[in-house]
């Protein structure tokens, strides 16, 4: 069972099947099904989490896109999917730096978005409809452990807080974040990770590395692009790698708290 508000989307235990988290799909429909087989995706039974960001650059954008029509699978929202929605949503979210003085439309020609403009007007719309329902954050509440999806990673901002972030999803410029940041991901490129509190874990796609980044509160699944081969993470390993951390894991937490307790930076 599912629990769907405006930004973001609950998602109960997979009593059936197995579920799996993708990193940016960016139109590489051909390449998922490669990946999914190799997994033994059930299409029947198992689900799919995209950290958003399905369509340009690939060649099969649309199809990926028209994934969101099968009941497997399901997405956050990315800035490039923001690109498309920016055209037809009453409130624009991407304006920061030089994203400003276009217009929707014209931006996303200039980023990837070519192949978009070359479907006729009702196909450009379908798409988008199919879009605009898409969370800013999924939370997976799976056994005994809740995992915080969202594209870019938790802005700096909110601290150690997942829920100041989620509940503050509210604010415009913070669902822009939501969409861009790359402090989080930078911070774990240096070994730097903030202990997040409210929430057991989270992955995010957004800024692309060689191979998947995990480190204790926090992976980074975006690969791609630097090595030609989409990650597809299993929950259930992902559980694994929780259990055999929970001491650290828990320690960590409790520095932190303490931490925020004493006013100690």
């Amino acid at each position: 069972m599912n629990s769907n508000s405006l930004y973001i989307q609950i998602m109960q235990l997979n009593h059936q099947g197995q579920d799996f988290i993708v990193g940016d799909l960016h139109g590489r429909y051909s390449e998922l099904m490669t990946q999914l087989k190799e997994v033994g995706f059930d299409f029947d039974n198992d689900r799919l989490i995209a950290v958003g960001d399905l369509g340009d650059r690939g060649l099969e954008s649309e199809k990926v896109i028209q994934l969101l029509e099968h009941d497997w699978f399901f997405s956050v929202r990315g800035n490039h999917d923001q690109f498309i929605l920016d055209q037809f949503e009453p409130e624009r979210i991407q304006l920061y730096n030089r994203y400003s003085h276009y217009e929707p439309a014209e931006l996303h020609r200039k980023i990837e978005g070519a192949w978009f403009f070359k479907l006729d007007e009702q196909c450009r719309e379908y798409l988008a409809k199919l879009l605009m329902p898409l969370p800013y954050v999924i939370e997976l509440q799976t056994h005994g452990y809740r995992i915080g999806i969202s594209h870019a990673g938790v802005p700096s901002r909110y601290g150690n807080s997942w829920n100041d972030f989620v509940n503050d999803l509210e604010k415009r410029d913070t669902r822009e974040l939501c969409l861009r940041t790359r402090r989080h991901a930078e911070f774990h490129d240096k070994g730097i990770e903030r202990t997040l509190l409210d929430i057991d874990y989270t992955v995010h796609g957004h800024t692309c590395f060689e191979k998947p980044v995990f480190k204790t509160f926090s992976a980074f699944i975006d690969t791609f692009d630097k090595s030609k081969r989409l990650t597809v993470l299993s929950v259930k390993e992902l559980l694994a790698r929780l259990d055999k951390n929970k001491d650290w894991r828990e320690t960590k937490i409790s520095e932190a708290k303490h931490s925020l307790k004493t006013g100690i930076e």
